[in-house]
């Protein structure tokens, strides 16, 4: 397979003459049962043309007559798969093209069930209308569900006099408009809201995180099916501790509740796995505040299920083990090395991304996951290693069409559980679809396995979604396996008998009875962010601020009260009322004791009826 660097790649005997291939489809993504139309212009002579296969084969050929520099080529309809187009004219004017042949879906609506999806982040990562158009339109040909997408909150209100939607409001109406899900994200805040500490990352006053949960999912209400608030609080992408964390997630998802009460609330994306932040994080009391579970990994997909059952378990802590849990990051770290600023995957890592993504499903969905976005399809170079399915001209790299098959394959699909294929290296998983059972397997190296089947003869898919039909012999049907992943379609109930039962899937959108009052406790020392602490001098006591607000309609008092160990406070409790929307803050002074190595504060408040979540900070002794 070689490799076309830009959407046009293009060799020249002189500088005034390019030969340039276009196609009618955009993105280059055409469907099963459409001709192949392209357009060639600057060419010389009779243009000669070969389309090949992923695998370097060819599968048509022929030359057509070129008037006045231009050559139209029509291909009859392709099986699906990824291809590349190589034209030249003979008179050393050459250039080629990749595209892809996706599943027609022939106008069937994008599943809101649908669990095989994608991060976009089009709004930063596609540029001009032009562009958003064809993006959605890959998006629904490529049958892709539900999509990630961002908006920058300090881009939408440089002031807080007015919000500006610019051209989020764009991007979300022509991904609705192609019948896509949008779950949206944002991770800043406007300098107008911090004034005095321009690197934080915590507004001063988070009735201004309401205030804008509040009008966002209103004004998105038709567009956007979900909320996520903020990405990765657990590594640098938020510069404080889980208390603060808490503190704007529980304002945020009152704001974004009241302004789109149907479309949930992801808690902001753990990554680092169950460590200080995501323990204290809960210890914060958010499951109130929350719907679905979100987490992202860059690993082996086969360490999956182990992650995330880590995670199950620190949710079953908190009594939170029924709720959904969805995979919205993740990818695959590929150096970019070709073409122009060196952002193209060499062919290794084209195929090296393509059979990761089946795989990274297949993998995300047995370890429970309700839904699996694959990081990312726009082009997206960040620090060398590019993650993105589609190149910068947004044709297709083999990635886009692996993802594609596997959200028609398994796109509805219940997990039952793995297939012990009794060869080293390979690996094979069952899944309940509308199509029957389907079995995916792949392996390390080429081999061959005997699957049971009660069927006469069964469907077999590659990894891209092209079907041939397998004979049955004795009971069984023998099937090749290589790194590239094969679909039994229908393989039948009998091997049901031989697959290592999967767990019952868990999760349930929850009905949470979030306080409407909020406290939230923290302190100006230093902080040790990996370690999710503050860090305290022995022999020196400090301030502590709780910060109160009432996100309702009325006024509401009680009293804030402090429990710690480790330390003392004065006072221990205060008396505090607070109006209908309004904010008191709070200061007590912490003394450590005198052999103090740790400091645990919990702030509580009882307002009657209006029981508040916890708010909790961790010291550690400075060294």
């Amino acid at each position: 397979m070689h490799v076309a660097g830009i959407f046009v790649l293009i060799w020249m005997t002189g500088a005034v003459w390019a030969m340039e291939v276009k196609s009618t489809a955009p993105g280059n993504l055409f469907v099963t049962g459409k001709q192949l139309h392209f357009t060639v212009t600057q060419a010389k002579a009779t243009v000669h043309y070969r389309l090949m296969d992923y695998w370097g084969r060819p599968v048509a050929e022929g030359k057509v007559p070129v008037r006045h520099g231009n050559a139209n080529i029509r291909i009859k309809a392709q099986p699906p798969g990824y291809y590349i187009l190589r034209c030249d004219d003979g008179e050393g004017n050459a250039a080629e093209v990749a595209l892809g042949v996706v599943m027609d879906r022939k106008g069937a609506p994008l599943p809101r069930e649908g669990r095989v999806c994608a991060d976009a982040a089009s709004a930063w990562l596609v540029h001009g209308e032009e562009r958003w158009r064809t993006f959605a339109h890959i998006v629904r040909t490529a049958g892709i569900p539900w999509v990630r997408e961002r908006i920058s909150w300090g881009h939408v209100a440089p002031d807080k006099r007015q919000l500006d939607w610019k051209h989020y409001q764009y991007v979300a109406d022509v991904l609705a408009q192609q019948g896509v899900h949008v779950y949206q994200i944002w991770h800043d805040s406007p300098a107008w809201s911090h004034p005095d500490n321009p690197s934080a990352h915590c507004p001063d006053d988070l009735r201004t995180v309401y205030r804008f949960g509040r009008e966002a999912a209103s004004h998105f209400a038709a567009q956007i099916q979900a909320w996520e608030v903020w990405n990765e609080p657990d590594i640098d992408f938020w510069r404080h501790l889980s208390d603060r964390y808490a503190g704007l997630l529980k304002a945020a998802y009152l704001g974004l509740k009241d302004g789109n009460p149907n479309a949930p609330v992801l808690q902001g994306s753990l990554c680092v796995g169950v460590q200080a932040f995501a323990r204290h994080l809960f210890e914060n009391g958010i499951g109130e505040y929350f719907d679905i579970f979100n987490w992202h990994i860059y690993d082996l997909p086969s360490n999956y299920p182990r992650t995330l059952q880590a995670y199950r378990q620190l949710l079953a802590e908190h009594g939170l083990d029924d709720r959904l849990a969805w995979l919205t990051e993740a990818g695959i770290r590929l150096p970019g090395t070709e073409g122009a600023n060196k952002r193209i995957l060499s062919e290794e890592n084209q195929r090296r991304q393509c059979q990761f993504v089946p795989v990274s499903v297949v993998m995300s969905l047995a370890a429970g996951n309700d839904k699996h976005f694959f990081f990312v399809l726009p082009d997206y170079l960040e620090s060398g290693m590019q993650f993105g399915a589609l190149r910068p001209d947004m044709s297709p790299y083999p990635s886009l069409v692996a993802l594609s098959a596997c959200a028609q394959l398994l796109g509805i699909s219940r997990y039952m559980g793995e297939y012990p294929t009794g060869v080293e290296g390979a690996s094979a998983h069952l899944f309940s679809t509308p199509r029957g059972n389907v079995l995916v397997a792949w392996s390390e190296k080429p081999v061959t396995i005997r699957v049971p089947t009660d069927r006469r003869t069964v469907r077999v898919a590659n990894i891209f979604g092209a079907e041939s039909t397998l004979k049955v012999e004795d009971g069984r049907v023998q099937v090749q396996l290589t790194p590239e992943v094969v679909y039994l379609v229908n393989v039948g109930k009998a091997i049901e008998k031989s697959v290592q039962p999967a767990p019952p899937r868990v999760g349930r959108l929850p009905t949470n009875k979030p306080s409407r009052v909020v406290v939230v406790g923290y302190t100006n020392l230093p902080v040790d962010k990996g370690r999710d602490c503050y860090l305290f001098r022995p022999g020196e006591s400090f301030e502590y601020t709780v910060e109160v607000y009432h996100f309702g309609g009325r006024a509401v008092s009680g009293t804030v009260s402090l429990s710690l160990s480790g330390a003392s406070a004065q006072p221990p409790q205060q008396a505090v009322q607070v109006r209908a929307m309004g904010r008191q803050v709070l200061s007590f002074r912490i003394t450590p004791d005198e052999n103090a190595e740790e400091i645990r504060i919990e702030v509580r408040g009882n307002f009657g009826a209006e029981q508040a979540s916890p708010s909790v900070s961790y010291l550690l002794r400075q060294r």
